[in-house]
């Protein structure tokens, strides 16, 4: 940073999550080192910002990446069914959103429509996003038990 605030200029991107945002049932850690992220860069933008140098953050959804891949068969069967229909972006799609954004000078980078909704649900309504997550994991609850009940009978 030294080097930037001596130029006057420049553009600090950091990588949050849609989980930085909302924090996700079996995420507990990834959500809450993600929140960090954020502050952080709230935090930072708010310092560097009178020095000239720009700072965004990244809140990608799950990119089609070797990691997610990996990362999914170790899922929680509650995250997996809030999931649901929740298909991956292509990370060449995500990167090509970044750079547009970072372009733009964009302080808030939301790669994706389906992400964009999220995200400005989650910051426009506050606490009231509690109810509606409260619901897709009791939901998800129930299909677990469901799940688990059918395979009991089936095994048996």
């Amino acid at each position: 940073m030294p080097d930037l605030i001596a130029r006057g200029s420049g553009h600090i991107v950091n990588f949050s999550s849609l989980a930085g945002v909302i924090g996700v049932f079996g995420y507990t850690a990834y959500s809450g080192s993600k929140f960090a992220v954020r502050g952080y860069s709230e935090a930072l933008r708010s310092e560097m910002k009178p020095k000239g140098i720009l700072v965004s953050v990244v809140y990608p959804p799950d990119t089609d990446t070797p990691q997610l891949a990996w990362e999914d068969q170790f899922k929680p069967f509650e995250t997996r069914v809030i999931a649901g229909s929740d298909h991956p972006l292509p990370a060449d799609k995500v990167a090509a959103d970044v750079i547009k954004a970072i372009r733009g000078d964009k302080i808030n980078i939301i790669p994706g429509g389906e992400a964009k909704l999220l995200f400005f649900a989650a910051t426009r309504l506050g606490g009231g996003i509690f109810p509606i997550m409260d619901m897709l994991v009791r939901g998800a609850m129930k299909k677990k038990a469901a799940s688990e009940n059918h395979k009991k009978a089936t095994d048996e």
